[in-house]
Order: structure tokens, then sequence, then C-alpha cells
């Protein structure tokens, strides 16, 4: 029999190996190992979604090379998939979702004093090797983080250096993602980066796809592989992969009316004379534009298209699922087909010039042949140049634009209609972005201004005469004058022509004053009338603005 002080060592012993055999083969939640890392990339995420690519195991390899590759990968495998993967009959409150070659791993915590609970999704996606063609993008790097990639036990580095190239050469271009290459059974002693830099010929890979590596022995005395070594290799990928990008979803009409109100407002501050139909349309032009180029930024950051699509398959009741829909964009956002539908639309908006017949400029036209001028020049422009309403219902918005949009000049001579082509053009500007829909993800700007303060669907109509109203006040013939009578050079006649004289001009005084008591009453019977419409169009106000709110969920 042994010693009782031998058989407490072995005992020791086998208990310590015990534990050492467990902690090697317990399950790693990934995202509890990255979380506190990727919070500090991405403080403003409330979600962050992580994704990594790991290339493991592989298919059909019997098939295009020896039989002496079939146990490739075999152990390590088995305990890397165990680690980080599904197993069966195996359960784990902290992974969401598991499948053979997929699982997500979910962890929260609440990182600084005050502040709202983080939630860290960490999508580990397995790819298999195919010696004929590259991996399918269709799903499976998409929106992908790092790279995590297996090196053989047997060593086969030709095999080894087909399986990197070929998953390096699915990534999308200009994903900049680091490469994490794990390995068994290395000799500490040996450079382990230029062993794998020669033998996997690292330096041919694409700079833009790969923007570095580095290599983790898995491999620790006794025999067992390290968790601890798998969980600085993790960190690492953490650290060095891409930002998450923070994006705020907006209504692209929204989006332009934004830009559009800026130039507008500096319009208004002109005199009506001085602005004309050309700036107005620039400024619709040059808001569509920059609307463009922000949503354009937003996908140039995000060449992996993060983020992927596994985050779909998260049970919709889970407070997860309520995380990503909160705060992450949609799946597919920044795809080629979304952002092209996007901008066809921000394009479909532009105008055309406007044409340069000003003919109701022409002072010596009477202002009835200015205005039929002029509403000739809406309509056509409306129907022709822009195309977007027919006959009758171009000919009642242009009767609008003009009543309202226009206002009188008196040169002390003759008067003139001058457009008022801020407020026709806003008019116009809401019949041409009536149509875009649409949404899409801009990149976040913290002094961005809140919907309400630049939706001018309602324009803040003024209570200002109309146009036939200006006309028919401004325009009037001029009241005649009292003539004196004149002097005689007799006495009699001047009595009597003096006498008659004074009756003519008490009868034209009592007719001058009837004319004013006339057109006092016309006066007053005009401001009545104006009083009553400004009352209806402030009712009439109040009844748009209802409608707006009310359809501007459509818009």
């Amino acid at each position: 029999p042994l010693h009782p002080s031998v058989e407490l060592k072995l005992d020791n012993i086998v208990k310590e190996r015990k534990q050492r055999w467990r902690k090697s083969w317990s399950r790693v939640n990934v995202s509890e190992v990255v979380l506190q890392l990727l919070h500090q990339k991405n403080l403003q995420s409330k979600c962050i979604c992580w994704k990594l690519v790991l290339s493991i195991r592989t298919k059909q390899i019997e098939q295009h090379f020896s039989a002496s590759h079939e146990q490739y990968n075999q152990l390590v495998g088995s305990w890397l998939v165990s680690k980080l993967m599904c197993c069966e009959n195996d359960t784990e409150d902290e992974m969401i979702v598991s499948t053979s070659d997929l699982s997500i791993w979910k962890e929260w915590a609440r990182l600084q004093s005050n502040s709202q609970q983080v939630c860290c999704l960490s999508v580990l996606r397995e790819v298999f090797f195919d010696p004929e063609k590259p991996i399918s993008t269709a799903d499976t790097l998409l929106g992908v983080s790092g790279v995590l990639f297996l090196v053989s036990e047997s060593r086969q580095w030709d095999l080894d250096r087909l399986r990197l190239h070929n998953l390096i050469a699915s990534l999308p271009s200009g994903s900049n993602l680091p490469l994490l290459i794990l390995t068994v059974g290395m000799d500490e002693k040996i450079n382990l980066s230029s062993l794998m830099s020669d033998n996997l010929e690292l330096s041919s890979l694409d700079k833009t796809k790969i923007r570095g590596f580095s290599v983790v022995n898995l491999s620790e005395d006794g025999g067992l592989y390290s968790d601890e070594h798998l969980k600085e290799g993790l960190r690492w990928l953490a650290d060095q992969s891409p930002v998450q990008p923070v994006l705020q979803q907006v209504k692209t009409r929204e989006l332009v009316v934004e830009y559009l109100n800026v130039s507008m407002e500096q319009l208004e501050t002109m005199k009506p004379s001085e602005v004309t139909p050309d700036q107005c349309i620039n400024a619709l032009n040059n808001a569509l534009e920059k609307s463009a180029s922000d949503i354009i930024l937003a996908v140039q950051g995000n060449p992996t298209n993060w983020p992927g699509p596994e985050i779909g398959l998260i049970d919709e009741f889970t407070v997860e699922a309520r995380a990503v829909g909160f705060e992450l964009p949609k799946v597919g956002w920044s795809s080629p087909a979304a952002v092209e539908h996007v901008l066809n639309s921000l394009s479909s908006c532009k105008l055309p010039e406007f044409p340069n017949s000003f003919s109701w400029v022409n002072k010596d036209s009477e202002i009835q042949n200015q205005k039929l001028a002029l509403e000739s020049n809406l309509k056509w422009y409306l129907t022709e140049a822009c195309g977007m309403m027919q006959g009758d219902l171009a000919a009642r918005e242009v009767c609008l634009m003009v009543q309202r949009g226009a206002t009188l000049d008196f040169d002390g001579t003759r008067c003139q209609i001058v457009p008022k082509w801020v407020v026709i053009f806003r008019r116009i500007f809401n019949w041409r972005l009536m149509n875009l829909s649409s949404v899409a993800y801009v990149l976040k700007r913290r002094h961005r201004a809140s919907p309400d303060k630049y939706s001018w669907s309602r324009q803040r109509l003024v209570a200002e005469p109309s146009l036939d109203e200006m006309i028919e006040i401004s325009c009037r013939v001029p009241t005649r004058q009292c003539q004196h009578p004149e002097r005689a050079t007799e006495d009699g006649e001047f009595r009597n022509r003096s006498l008659q004289g004074d009756e003519r001009c008490l009868v034209h005084e009592m007719e001058q004053n009837d004319g004013m008591e006339i057109q006092q009453k016309r006066e007053l019977a005009v401001e009545s009338r104006e009083s009553k419409l400004n009352s209806l169009l402030e009712r009439c106000t109040v009844v748009q603005n209802m409608i707006d709110e009310k359809l501007s969920f459509y818009f």
C-alpha cells in the first residue's frame, strides 16, 4: 500500500487535473469575454452586434487529398466547436441561437453608473472549405467583424494555405478585418508569426480585407488546450475589429427638407424681386444631392453589410430581439439594391430649369396680361417640364400659386406683378416630394434637427389679400375734383354767374360727399370681405394642419 502522503498527493494531482480538464472543455460565452472591449470602442451603441467567421473543420477533403488527411483537425477542431458552438443534448442559457454551424451568445451589462444596460450579441458562423469554389457570400460572410482560422494539427501547409486564401478571397473588399490564427503543438521557441507568414503566404493577402494577424498557440502543459489562450485571442479580435457604425434612421423626405429649409430661409430674407426661379430650383436640387451624399457616406462606412442576417433568427419575443429592433439598423440596409432604390427616388425629384420667358415683367403690358403670362409659364412648367400633373389639376394649382404667390409693385405710373418665388416653389416642392416616402440610414449627427422643426408641408400662410384683391384695390381710377366758376366783368353778370356758380359748386360738393360716402362704404365692404376671407383662411389652415398631421405617417 502507498504511504498516506503519497495517496494525498495523487488525489490532489487527479483533482487538479480534473479541474484543468473541466476548465479546458467548459463553454466560453464569447459575449462575456469581449463586451468590455467592444463597449470601449462603441460607447454610443446600446446594442453591439459582433460577428466572427470560423474556419475550423472541412468537408469532402478526402475527395481531393490523400487519406492521411481524414483526421484533419479532428481533436482540436472538436475542442473548439465544443467551446464556441453547440453540442448535442447541451443547453446554455446565454446562447440564444444554436445550430450545427451557428451560435449567438448574449451578454447584458451596466458598464457605467447611472447608464443603460448594454446588450452584446456575438455571432459565430462556421464556414466549410470547398477547394473548387470560394465561399458563398449570400449570408455567411455578411456583417463579419473578424476571422478565426485554425491551422491543421498535421501541418498540411498546402491545404491550410488554400483554405485560408479561399476564405479571404470571399470577404467583401475594404472590410479591413483582423485575422486570428490558432495552432497547437508548437515549440515555444519558434517564432510563430514568421512561421505562419512564410507557410501561409500571409504577405500576399489583400490588405484591404485583412488589416493584421495574430497567432495564438492553444497548447499548454499536460496535453490540454488552453482556455485562457483562446480568450486572449478573442479579446485581440475584439480590440482590432472595426467600429460599429452609429446610424440614424430618417425619412428621406425629412432629410431633404432639413437641407432645403436652410437655403429657402436665406431666400426669404431677400426682396421678392431679387429672387429668381432658378435659385429656388437649385435649393431643392442641392438638398437632394446632399441627402444622397449622406446616405452614400453611411454605406461606404459599412463594407461588410453589417449587421449580419443571423440576428433575424433571434426569437422575436425576447428582450434581445427588442434591443435589436430599437438599436440596430435593418438587415440589408446598405445592400446595393436597397441603396439604389433610395438614390433613384431622390434623383427623380430633381427639378428642371425654369423657362427664360419672363413676359409678365413687361411693364407696358396690362396687369391682366401679365397675370395670364405668369399663369401660362407656371402651367407649362408643371405639366410639360416637370410632368407632375395634368392640365385641369395644373390649372387649379397655378391659380392658387399666383393668387397667394404674387404681389404688386407700383412705380408711380403703372402696376407690375412681382412673383414671390419662395412661396410658389414651396408649394411646388410639396408636390414634388409627396411620393418620397422611403427611409434610409445616415450617420448620426449630434445636432440633427427634429422633424417637427423643419416639416414645412404646412406652409406658414400669412393672412394677405389675394392678387385679384390687390389688383382691385390698388388699380382704381382717381376721383373728380370741383371746378371754380369764372369771374365776371360786369356787376349783374358777376352776381348772376356767382350765384349760379355757387349753386353748381354746392351741388357738386353734395355729389362729391355722396361719392366719398359711397367710396367709404366700398372700402368698408372690402375690409369686411377681407376680414371674412382672413377668418376663412385661418380655419382652412387649421384643417390643413390636421390633414397634414394625419398624412405625415405616410410621408
